[in-house]
């Protein structure tokens, strides 16, 4: 059984042997396999995409074993390795492997080494998961608050200001001197032309009233 063993030996696949310049061979992997490696055909491989599907399927659930822990965490360990052999498993049964390459052989990994690695792509999903979460929620808080208004042109005055604007204040100011003496000049002027109207007789008549004051009382001129 070549799981029993510590590793099975495979040649490398035609590809990778035409870029590393390695005697080509037929490929020994298979459409189910995992491949370990950041080649664009690792990723593009059947079996690497089955994992993929894997991963984010039992994130959730490999998340929320962190909340479970009790004394020395052993029950959350006991938790989360159970996911990790359910997802190897999940791989075995679809006829995959888990293969590494090392220099121009392909390497199956044992069931610990494979854990190992699925420990890791979990993490690394875990990272990538809180990432693209921290990012939504500061798009959202960032379209929900409230955009801060324009400032006013200095030529325009905005409404509040026009709203609280008062009216100018009235003060009554006393008359002055020169509006007083301008007032009694004018009602001298006014006397004076009184007295141009007057004809010689009403002239004379109220000069002898004016005349005959006693005790500040006038005499009506007859």
């Amino acid at each position: 059984n070549a799981r029993s063993l510590s590793c099975s030996l495979f040649p490398a696949s035609k590809m990778s042997d035409r870029r590393q310049g390695i005697s080509s061979s037929p490929p020994p992997f298979t459409e189910k396999d995992v491949l370990l490696g950041r080649e664009k055909f690792c990723r593009e491989n059947g079996g690497n995409k089955l994992l993929g599907r894997l991963l984010h399927e039992r994130l959730t659930e490999y998340e929320a074993a962190d909340q479970s822990s009790d004394f020395l965490d052993k029950g959350t360990k006991k938790d989360k390795l159970v996911i990790k052999k359910e997802i190897f498993r999940a791989i075995q049964e679809s006829g995959g492997r888990f293969l590494r390459r090392e220099e121009s052989q392909w390497l199956e990994l044992k069931d610990r080494a494979a854990i190992a690695y699925l420990n890791d792509r979990l993490a690394k999903v875990r990272s990538k998961n809180k990432g693209r979460n921290k990012n939504h929620v500061e798009e959202t808080q960032d379209q929900g608050a409230p955009k801060q208004s324009e400032p006013q042109h200095s030529g325009e005055p905005g409404l509040a200001a026009v709203a609280h604007r008062k009216p100018p204040t009235r003060t009554h100011r006393p008359p002055s001197s020169s509006h007083i003496s301008s007032v009694a000049t004018s009602g001298s002027h006014s006397t004076d032309n009184k007295k141009g109207l007057m004809s010689d007789t009403q002239q004379g008549s109220w000069k002898s009233a004016k005349g005959s004051n006693h005790n500040g009382d006038y005499v009506a001129a007859k």
